[in-house]
């Protein structure tokens, strides 16, 4: 306790990935949660991320993006052929994000 105040820490509990992926809306007056679709299978699941920048120069918004990316396919049990990574796109051409997203 201090200065009256008593902090409550929630423990979250770890779960580990599935092997499948869901649409599952849990409401917020009910602890059931209401099947939306039935989900597709991890293997899949494809992700396609665009980084403005080289995300190895380990500095600035996309090294943090790219930080994410990995906590994500970490927590989702993704492999890495999953993820389909595009760096130092020019977000000032059209044309080239065009051809950046049919190319992947």
């Amino acid at each position: 306790m201090y200065g009256g105040y008593v902090s409550r820490m929630r423990t979250v509990e770890k779960k580990e990935p599935d092997d499948y992926a869901t649409n599952n809306v849990k409401s917020e007056k009910t602890d059931s949660a209401k099947k939306t679709s039935e989900g597709i299978a991890k293997d899949k699941i494809k992700v396609g991320v665009v980084h403005l920048s080289d995300p190895a120069e380990r500095s600035g918004y996309t090294y943090t993006h790219e930080l994410g990316i990995q906590g994500m396919q970490k927590n989702l049990g993704l492999s890495d052929e999953q993820i389909v990574r595009k760096n130092n796109v020019d977000d000032t051409d059209a044309l080239a994000n065009k051809r950046q997203y049919r190319s992947a």
